[in-house]
């Protein structure tokens, strides 16, 4: 299994507008036994990220307005219980069943053809694509967000995405984990 993210950027005309972006674009690369799930439209990359993360600890359904790989991620609100974010789009994306089975990632796509993959295999391509948006973020001045809500959603944002890549990192028991700065 391969997932990856390519020609990444963040939207704006010019410097200052691109610090105020705090979503990643780019393309997605989703492979599963030689199969590409994914095109190389520009995607929300970090939303995708954020809900592949998710998805390590639960199981996620099409049809819920959270594309896993959606094509924007412009509005982010705090969830109902304030722990996490909820991030909105547009109505484009791709969007797949992942359903935990054992040992197994069960991964159905809109046509009803289905790919399973070991978990341990999932979550380390999940884990790398984090990866790579992180450093990513890293990699670029530090997001400008003028508007209080803003910085207090991209925050809570933060801390949920460095929680669950510590939690998904705690069965390799590494001690490196690379955490988005906010």
């Amino acid at each position: 299994m391969e997932l990856k993210a390519y020609n990444l950027s963040f939207l704006g005309e010019t410097e200052k507008e691109r610090e105020r972006d705090y979503c990643i674009h780019g393309s997605v690369s989703f492979i599963i036994d030689g199969v590409e799930l994914s095109d190389d439209t520009d995607w929300c990359v970090s939303a995708s990220a954020f809900r592949f993360l998710h998805s390590l600890f639960e199981n996620h359904f099409m049809g819920s307005e959270q594309f896993l790989i959606p094509h924007c991620g412009h509005y982010m609100v705090p969830s109902s219980d304030g722990k996490t974010v909820e991030i909105y789009g547009c109505n484009l994306g791709i969007d797949f069943n992942i359903i935990h089975d054992g040992d197994l990632i069960k991964v159905q796509t809109e046509d009803k053809k289905e790919y399973s993959v070991s978990f341990d295999d999932y979550r380390d391509a999940v884990l790398s694509y984090a990866d790579q948006i992180t450093d990513f973020y890293r990699s670029n001045p530090p997001r400008r967000l003028d508007d209080a809500f803003d910085k207090e959603v991209f925050s809570l944002f933060v801390s949920n995405w460095n929680s669950l890549y510590s939690k998904a990192k705690v069965p390799n028991n590494d001690s490196n984990v690379k955490l988005i700065p906010s």
